[in-house]
């Protein structure tokens, strides 16, 4: 991508950041209106909201670079698209949890306390152990102030520049020579 007209790796990162962060606000969204809090919807639904536009950042700056690209930059629009997409849902949040509706982040508390107490059940677990865990859950103090979000924010983007770092050397890669 060393062409001065072309986009650059950044540019292509933030326009892919932009589209996994409205696409995780709308997942969001769905489950705040709809109360479903399936683990399949959230964590399946995150994990594409951030890895698709990551890996689509990396591929596409090999793609417009005819596959003579560099390391680094696959890993700048990968690792852009990673902090956009971390810094929209930050401020989706943020705004949440503390402005629209403060009061549920205890019914999301609530939801995963019920769930886990299902799941001890279901593997056999002492009832005293599944009170003592279900206890815990529910007295955890869940911190949406600014400065807790935005320490949130930098331990997500150091694990996601830990993803962006293997997934831009293998897109970066000739494997057309090895």
């Amino acid at each position: 991508m060393n062409n001065t007209n072309a986009t650059t790796g950044i540019d292509i990162g933030f326009k892919y950041g932009i589209i996994g962060g409205l696409g995780l606000i709308a997942i969001y969204l769905y489950v705040y209106f709809t109360h479903n809090f399936s683990a399949a919807l959230l964590f399946g639904g995150s994990a594409v909201g951030r890895i698709v536009p990551t890996i689509l950042a990396a591929l596409t700056v090999r793609r417009l670079s005819k596959g003579q690209t560099t390391f680094r930059d696959v890993l700048q629009a990968a690792f852009a698209a990673i902090v956009v997409t971390y810094i929209i849902t930050m401020f989706f949040d943020y705004f949440l949890f503390n402005y629209a509706d403060a009061a549920y982040i205890q019914l999301v508390k609530d939801y995963w306390a019920n769930t886990m107490q299902t799941s001890m059940q279901l593997m056999g677990a002492p009832p005293e152990a599944i009170t003592d865990t279900i206890n815990g859950m529910r007295s955890v103090e869940l911190n949406s102030g600014f400065l807790d979000v935005l320490q949130q924010l930098m331990y997500k983007i150091f694990f996601g520049f830990l993803f962006a770092a293997p997934v831009s050397f293998l897109i970066s890669r000739n494997w057309a020579g090895k």
